[in-house]
């Protein structure tokens, strides 16, 4: 982890573009050891204002079901963050309506193969570590105004850039 894949798709799902472009939207965490019901209930929050205990009741199934039907004639964006096996895309995939209305289910990964082994739409981007250069123009257009960095900083800022090893 750490090359920025959470922040890139944090990026994405917050673009003022991209809410105006999706009906709702949707973002859950999955990590290693998820809860399908807390997935399910983490998602059918973010579409409606506030879960009663009706909801809280509900079966993992009727609670799929809830969420097929928010979705439903919808163009949604969901995004699953820092999946990590297809068994977590297994158990909700059938909860995501294909209206063919250009909806998307967006996902992270540590596994660059996830996007094969859940049969993408789309072949993976993969992110990679910076080298040194990238890393010192990433640092110097950060860290000063003009990208350009005093001599008298240039040793340690070159320092950080290196003991960050190529993360941004």
């Amino acid at each position: 982890g750490g090359v920025g894949k959470t922040t890139l798709a944090r990026k994405v799902y917050t673009d003022p573009l991209i809410e105006y472009i999706f009906d709702i939207r949707a973002w859950t965490c999955v990590s290693q050891v998820y809860l399908k019901r807390d997935l399910l209930l983490g998602l059918v929050s973010s579409f409606i204002n506030e879960l009663t205990n009706e909801i809280y009741d509900m079966s993992n199934e009727q609670l799929g079901e809830k969420l097929y039907r928010l979705l439903k004639g919808r163009k949604y964006l969901v995004v699953l963050d820092d999946i990590w096996d297809c068994m977590a895309w297994n158990d909700l995939k059938i909860y995501f309506p294909d209206d063919k209305i250009g909806s998307r289910v967006f996902f992270t990964s540590r596994d660059i193969d996830m996007s094969l082994h859940i049969h993408a739409a789309r072949p993976a981007h993969v992110l990679r570590l910076r080298n040194a250069d990238e890393s010192w123009l990433i640092f110097r257009k950060k860290v000063f105004r003009t990208g350009i960095c005093p001599r008298r900083f240039q040793m340690f800022g070159m320092e950080i850039t290196r003991k960050c090893e190529g993360l941004p």
